[in-house]
């Protein structure tokens, strides 16, 4: 005579099958209930199917298509149960570890370190601990750190820190500066203005040891000659030092400003971040349509010809190839090449210490040649 089984029973081999009533599931074996289990108990359902595969009355790979798992999970419960045995299923998991270095005592010390406004980085060489360890444990809860944007600390912030800062911003990653943002925005004021705040392992910091020299050579009289800006956060000072920092860093184009961090570039210009490519492409062409490059390079070289005084200067050449085709040019001599070659020829203007004042070049368009100062 062959088992009986409801008509709701999904059938795990032809002697075998599964059925659900009122939250509890059922297995029956010849058409008799031999198990059952609520529908959440989980432990309950790998016990079962586990001792179904051990006592063989069905196989890993029937209880895996019928149930919709994996192979390899019926497999390792399967194993479980032939070398632990049954408790194993309901004891509680031991899959979590045990800190055996935030100790009770430890965490009140670095506790105390941290409400002290000490950095993570010093608190773990105090007690021997890697910086992750203490991150970890702010991050579990066992440690407690509170972030005031409103004002800076009188300690100097490192990396780590200032990137949780950066990230819990409102306005948008690295926006610190908010009020002053809302200000330029709604209100229109002038740019904001730079301010550099303490701060430990910044990105590219290395060119700040050039602002003294790049201020002292006239980088800022841009500002007296194109005057300033349309009115925005980032005005024509930030502009200036932002593009002087990008030529120091070889960074050669706008959108090669993508690869680097804008709240560590933006620390070294005194500002929150750096402009994104859109609005830092929109303030060149702003100090572009001034057209006052060559007003601005005849102030620069009468303020060194003036602060140096020199009695000569050396006037040097060079050849720069021309690869196209489209303009006719005399040939000339390259001496790397040891050819004559069309090209076109640069003249420097240095004074008796090498030191550059002006540049003439010539200029190709078009089977013409301009020359620009």
């Amino acid at each position: 005579m062959l088992p009986l089984f409801p008509n709701e029973t999904k059938l795990i081999t032809p002697t075998l099958g599964v059925f659900k009533k009122d939250e509890l599931v059922y297995y029956l074996h010849c058409g008799v209930p031999i198990y059952s289990h609520a529908v959440e108990d989980i432990k309950s359902f790998r016990y079962i199917t586990s001792k179904f595969i051990v006592e063989r009355l069905c196989r890993k790979i029937e209880i895996s298509e019928c149930f919709g798992i994996s192979y390899d999970s019926v497999k390792g419960y399967v194993k479980l149960l032939q070398e632990e045995g049954d408790a194993e299923f309901f004891s509680n998991e031991k899959r979590h570890g045990y800190a055996h270095k935030l100790l009770p005592e430890v965490v009140e010390r670095i506790q105390k370190s941290i409400d002290e406004g000490k950095n993570n980085c010093l608190i773990g060489r105090e007690e021997g601990l890697s910086e992750g360890a203490i991150r970890y444990g702010i991050k579990t809860g066992k440690l407690k750190k509170e972030l005031t944007l409103s004002s800076p600390s009188t300690l100097p912030t490192n990396r780590a820190e200032r990137s949780i800062i950066d990230s819990t911003t409102p306005m948008g990653i690295d926006v610190a500066r908010q009020l002053e943002r809302i200000e330029c925005s709604i209100v229109q004021h002038e740019e904001a203005q730079p301010i550099f705040e303490r701060s430990d392992n910044v990105c590219q910091a290395g060119v700040l040891f050039l602002l003294p020299s790049l201020i002292l050579q006239g980088l800022l009289k841009g500002k007296d000659i194109d005057g300033k800006l349309k009115n925005g956060y980032y005005g024509l000072v930030s502009m200036l030092l932002a593009l002087a920092y990008m030529s120091l860093s070889r960074i050669k184009t706008p959108e090669a400003l993508k690869l680097c961090k804008p709240g560590e570039f933006g620390k070294i210009i005194g500002l929150d971040r750096v402009p994104e490519v859109k609005c830092l492409r929109g303030k060149i062409e702003e100090i572009v349509e001034e057209n006052k490059a060559k007003e601005f390079n005849s102030v620069l070289a009468q303020r060194w010809i003036s602060d140096d005084q020199c009695a000569y200067f050396y006037i040097d050449g060079h050849v720069r190839i021309y690869h196209g085709d489209k303009a006719k040019l005399t040939k000339k001599y390259v001496s790397g090449e040891k050819l004559c070659l069309a090209g076109t020829t640069e003249f420097w203007v240095n004074n008796e210490l090498g030191l550059p004042y002006l540049g003439f070049a010539e200029k190709v368009r078009e089977r013409q040649t301009y020359i620009y100062v």
